[in-house]
């Protein structure tokens, strides 16, 4: 119970992190001010001017906008259904595992991805 308290606690800051690292390499301004509701912790951006975004993908999409910076979300349809893969799987597949399993599951898929998979090899 203790290990799971753990991890579900690093998983909501691991969150709040990857969009304040984001506002950064986007190089925006002014930083938003982020939160989390909820027993999932799901991550909130308040604006001030209009209703809180809530959830991890819609306030990073959000933030690209803001950046003038599409390019990030796919140049083709194509393009932006893998980013929109990438970030699905992100909050559906990562959010569920603790903080030291998630470098070993990124690097596996990321080694399947380079390599075509012959399932006649079994």
């Amino acid at each position: 119970m203790r290990r799971a308290l753990c991890c579900f606690y690093t998983l909501r800051n691991m969150a709040l992190r990857e969009l304040a690292s984001l506002e950064k390499y986007l190089g925006l301004k002014k930083p938003n001010k982020f939160s989390t509701q909820g027993d999932k912790k799901v991550p909130v951006m308040q604006n001030n001017n209009a209703p809180p975004l809530v959830g991890l993908v819609t306030i990073a999409c959000h933030l690209v906008k803001e950046a003038k910076r599409p390019e990030l979300l796919g140049d083709s349809a194509e393009g932006r259904a893998v980013v929109q893969q990438w970030l699905e799987y992100r909050v559906t597949k990562l959010d569920s595992h603790a903080k030291e399993d998630i470098k070993s599951i990124l690097k596996v898929k990321s080694q399947i991805q380079e390599k075509p998979f012959d399932i006649s090899t079994f």
